[in-house]
């Protein structure tokens, strides 16, 4: 059995191009909260994987008034801040 939940996550604050959506083959569980100044702040989980495993990840994004009202806030790999990545290469 892996004990991989033991290793602290890798937390990545500059995410590249191995996490932008056309890398995604899946993505779900989805969570949005809005700051008292407007940003909104998004949250998902999404992998690369075809199933529970080892290429999964949560994300974060921000996006700001102007990039809702734009539309471009989801089509851009720009509003993703954060990237929340398991320590190990072992399914957890």
């Amino acid at each position: 059995m892996t004990e991989a939940f033991r290793e602290p996550p890798h937390i990545i604050v500059e995410p590249g191009p191995e996490y932008a959506d056309s890398t995604r083959r899946f993505q779900g569980i989805p969570g949005l909260e809005r700051s008292t100044s407007g940003r909104l702040w998004a949250t998902w989980y999404g992998g690369r994987g075809t199933s529970q495993d080892h290429l999964n990840h949560v994300l974060l994004a921000r996006f700001t008034e102007e990039d809702v009202l734009a539309l471009r806030a989801m089509s851009s790999t720009s509003a993703l801040r954060l990237v929340v990545n398991q320590a190990t290469g072992e399914p957890v």
